[in-house]
């Protein structure tokens, strides 16, 4: 996913996607986000991250990790940090 896109517009595309193509699908960006929230909400964090529990349980882990994340100013600020370093990683991928 790009981006040049703000925190709450990049969780909404990802829980959007997620929702079609399911969690497997977007593991980079769903451990991403486990790994930032885990400061503000680490049961959800914990269940997200867990590939073992039921595609349902780790879809509403993604709601409430993303609630959490938004309504934390500093973490808002670490998911854009691990965002792009996903980006990063991916570019890499791609190039070689």
């Amino acid at each position: 996913m790009s981006l040049n896109t703000t925190p709450p517009s990049y969780l909404a595309r990802l829980g959007t996607r997620v929702a079609v193509d399911g969690m497997s699908a977007h593991s980079a960006d769903v451990l991403a986000l486990a790994q930032v929230a885990l400061a503000v909400a680490p049961a959800a964090a914990a269940v997200l991250g867990d590939s073992g529990q039921p595609e349902v349980a780790r879809q509403r882990a993604l709601a409430v990790a993303s609630s959490a994340v938004l309504r934390n100013r500093a973490t808002s600020e670490s998911l854009r940090a691990a965002l792009a370093v996903v980006a990063e990683r991916d570019m890499q991928l791609t190039a070689a």
